[in-house]
């Protein structure tokens, strides 16, 4: 990634993606309805942000630009959406 010291919520604020991210969120406990929050916390927000930081790590090169990094986690979001 391109600042080893941001954390990914300051990542996805740099780069314009957290309404994107809260979709790919809504989208995947769409079917979980009346879980507690600490159910949707547990199964689906963690695992996301999990899945997400492990494919920039893997991905997001040292010294991305941001319009990349922007690309690479929009493309990433919208194959979640997919699958």
């Amino acid at each position: 990634m391109e600042d080893n010291n941001r954390n990914l919520n300051e990542i996805l604020e740099s780069i314009d993606e957290i309404r994107h991210l809260s979709e790919l969120i809504e989208y995947r406990s769409k079917d979980m309805k009346g879980a507690t929050a600490d159910e949707i916390l547990n199964k689906v927000i963690h695992p996301t942000l999990d899945d997400l930081e492990l494919y920039l790590r893997y991905y997001g090169k040292p010294g991305i630009p941001e319009r990349e990094l922007k690309d690479l986690v929009h493309a990433w979001i919208e194959a979640q959406m997919i699958v």
